[in-house]
């Protein structure tokens, strides 16, 4: 039978010739047609890179910037440049000279540095994904790609910069800032007309998601970053915690120690000081500055424009890990803030959240509220084994976490005429009178008004060693004039926008540092004529989309920019 397709070959030694494709160069063509316009329209519609060029967003986005790290505490942090070319945003790409070095301070141990031909660096490369809020509404806190509704200088109108900032208040709410937080609500037509709307119901505190929260603790110290040669006997270095009674161990003579050790079971407390809790940050050590760490009120110099001012924080997170020798320790970690003592207290195998008035001399005992309680997990606090200890006083909510996980929350709502009388001891009515006493100036944009805040844990009933002692601080959005002389968006009552429904405000982490909706003087004609000319706000129209992942992080200088890959991350 003659031999089919599928037969083998008659000439077994030959070699099969394969058939060549059929190809043309039209075909080429067409084919790298189509994969422009697929990646055209991915970009367009779908993810975009964007590079961050200023701080507005730093620590949690960095804009060009200097690096440094300290090799004896192992710590690394960035510092906004300071030298630009010319009038411009642009930085030079080598920082410090021999007659003006670049003055710095370690963020952990507070020792000063100076250095010169410092390389810039760029910012994060981020994706942003695109379109997105085409099928969902935007959520707070979101970190957003916009197009920035005021006037550009030196271009022409309808001209918009892209501008990346926190969402923090949405169509329809009223929006105050209030000590350093977000208080928003849905006025009634009635209460759209109170002349002085934070004296009014309906108000509640944002507060942030836990995993955005995480992402914008801003550290303070952490014992961890103990200078390695304060170890060994060789460099000066006072940690910001300090013993409040004898039996305290922070190191032998002469000698720093990373972890605390206390031998006795008697009542102890370990005390933060020395360090006053302020929302400065080292990114914006701009130019030499007189004091450090800087105090409430400290105004960082910024060249011929004015200052950086420092406000007192009281939203913070406390940490330690604590080894018992015995059975029965008993901890506390205690917040002074806002004219209150705020606790998290761990005995007995429970965990209880409490608030109470601060001592006064008229109440030298105000009896406490106890907001929630718990039993503790089987294994806190058993001798010999190490519990990590969390205490969070953040948007008016106090939550415990063990080993890392929540044990217990409880949240305390006061309005934003609440919060004013609590963090100043002063009233709304009495700071408007004030205000028109001395002239038009508004009291809140006095750091010296705001009651600084403290924090210790306390200790009984067994010897223990202490590891990683570390504080943190919350975002803290400042209530600044805007550079017109107005009121800042959000900052008076007579200057809390009602957003309509297609509206949104935006503000910068880097709040001291942050030119954003509190701050926005005017509309670009062009947005003003076809889109809204409202100031200081956002409209739908204008959101380009959601900020998604640094994939590049700021590059290390160098003929090939190589990515920082250890700060490869999501962004929340």
């Amino acid at each position: 039978m003659p031999p089919t397709s599928t037969d083998t070959p008659t000439n077994p030694g030959a070699d099969a010739t394969p058939t060549k494709p059929h190809s043309s160069i039209k075909e080429t063509v067409i084919s790298l047609v189509i994969a422009f316009v697929v990646a055209f329209v991915f970009r367009g519609f779908v993810l975009e890179p964007f590079m961050i060029p200023t701080g507005s967003m730093a620590p949690t986005l960095m804009g060009a910037h200097m690096r440094f790290d300290d090799q004896n505490s192992g710590y690394d942090w960035a510092v906004n440049p300071w030298k630009f070319a010319g009038n411009s945003q642009t930085p030079l790409p080598r920082q410090g000279t021999k007659t003006e070095p670049i003055l710095f301070h370690d963020p952990m141990s507070g020792r000063e540095g100076r250095d010169i031909d410092i390389p810039t660096r760029s910012g994060d490369r981020i994706f942003v994904l695109k379109s997105v809020y085409s099928f969902f509404d935007p959520s707070r806190f979101d970190v957003v790609v916009f197009k920035y509704p005021g006037p550009t200088a030196g271009e022409a109108p309808g001209s918009q910069n892209n501008y990346i900032k926190r969402l923090v208040a949405l169509p329809g709410e009223q929006v105050a800032f209030i000590d350093g937080d977000v208080f928003t609500r849905r006025p009634t037509d009635d209460q759209k007309k109170e002349s002085n709307a934070w004296a009014g119901e309906g108000w509640r505190i944002a507060r942030k998601p836990d995993r955005v929260q995480r992402a914008v603790w801003q550290p303070m110290f952490d014992s961890q970053y103990t200078p390695w040669d304060a170890q060994q006997g060789k460099g000066q270095f006072t940690p910001p915690w300090k013993g409040a009674t004898p039996g305290w161990n922070f190191g032998e003579p002469g000698k720093a120690s990373a972890h605390y050790r206390f031998d006795a079971t008697t009542p102890t407390a370990l005390e933060w000081t020395n360090r006053p809790i302020t929302d400065w940050t080292a990114y914006n050590e701009l130019y030499q500055i007189a004091q450090y760490p800087p105090t409430p009120g400290f105004v960082q110099p910024v060249g011929g424009t004015g200052g950086i001012i420092c406000f007192p924080v009281s939203d913070v997170r406390a940490r330690c890990t604590v080894t018992p020798d015995d059975a029965g320790l008993s901890v506390s970690a205690c917040l002074l803030a806002r004219g209150h003592e705020f606790r998290a207290d761990l005995s007995g195998g429970q965990a209880i959240l409490r608030m109470r008035p601060a001592p006064s001399k008229d109440n030298a005992e105000p009896a406490w509220k106890e907001l929630a309680s718990v039993d503790l997990p089987e294994n806190a606090l058993k001798p010999g084994r190490a519990t990590a200890i969390e205490f969070w006083h953040v948007d008016q909510t106090l939550s415990l976490w063990i080993d890392g996980g929540r044990v217990v929350e409880a949240g305390y709502d006061w309005s934003p005429a609440e919060r004013v009388l609590a963090s100043t001891g002063l009233s709304v009515d009495d700071a408007l009178a004030e205000e028109n006493k001395t002239g038009g100036t508004w009291p809140l944009y006095d750091p010296a008004k705001y009651r600084q805040a403290s924090f210790r844990f306390e200790f009984s009933g067994s010897k223990f060693t202490i590891n990683r002692s570390a504080l943190d601080r919350d975002l803290y959005y400042q209530p600044r004039q805007r550079p017109d002389g107005a009121y800042g968006l959000g900052t008076h009552p007579s200057a809390s926008t009602i957003l309509t429904g297609d509206q949104f405000v935006f503000c910068g982490d880097n709040s001291p540092a942050s030119a954003d909706s509190r701050l926005w003087t005017d509309v670009d004609p062009f947005t003003a004529d076809q889109i809204d000319d409202t100031v200081g706000v956002v409209h739908r129209d204008l959101l380009v989309g959601r900020a998604f992942c640094v994939y590049f992080p700021a590059p290390k200088p160098g003929s090939i920019p190589i990515p920082d890959a250890g700060r490869l991350r999501f962004i929340w």
